[in-house]
């Protein structure tokens, strides 16, 4: 684990179903997937949810299943952005990276869907993570259902700063309690981790 989410969540980090919301290469998705009994791993943008899925098969995590599509708070198509200085892909044209902005020069039609759609009848969220480059909140709130029924840990990653408030409003309406703020000032001033245990 990451050092922020060994302090964050202890050794206790196990559960039933982790969803990893911008799985990107499968970095979180990989190393919790022995953790969890399923791990579903969201990753819109279609070359890099390409090397996640490579990335899930020469580690041979059977427990995971890998979705080409992005979370948010209606089901649709978006243009999604890219940036060939390999900065992260947002659903922005421009999108602060490292306090800087970054112009996209690469475009994509991509799938959004509500995380409340995705899971089974039989899956209980255990922990919910969100890294959409910009468009968390949208994502948190395409989730609340499932968050409000199966109460997991949530870890949402925030790029401005009324978005923090936003999350932790929706959260704390949700019944969360510890609720806890972690800042990257390295990656820009408003980089922040949510985490919120209920």
């Amino acid at each position: 684990m990451d050092h922020y989410l060994a302090e964050a969540w202890s050794e206790d980090f196990t559960g039933d179903t982790f969803v990893d919301v911008g799985a990107n290469i499968g970095r979180y998705t990989l190393r919790c997937s022995p953790r969890f009994r399923k791990v579903l791993a969201l990753e819109p943008w279609p070359a890099t949810c390409a090397d996640l899925m490579r990335n899930v098969a020469e580690a041979n995590a059977k427990n995971v299943v890998v979705m080409n599509v992005g979370a948010g708070d209606v089901n649709g198509s978006r243009t999604m952005h890219g940036y060939s200085s390999g900065e992260a892909n947002s659903l922005y044209s421009s999108h602060p990276v490292n306090g800087m902005a970054c112009v996209s020069d690469q475009r994509a039609s991509v799938l959004l869907m509500r995380v409340d759609e995705l899971l089974l009848e039989n899956d209980r969220l255990s922990f919910l993570k969100i890294d959409t480059e910009g468009h968390d909140v949208e994502a948190l709130r395409g989730a609340m259902e499932i968050v409000r029924r199966d109460r997991p840990r949530v870890q949402v990653e925030m790029h401005r700063e009324p978005d923090i408030a936003t999350t932790i409003a929706l959260l704390t309406e949700a019944g969360y309690k510890a609720l806890r703020v972690v800042r990257w000032p390295h990656k820009g001033p408003n980089v922040a981790w949510v985490l919120a245990c209920p």
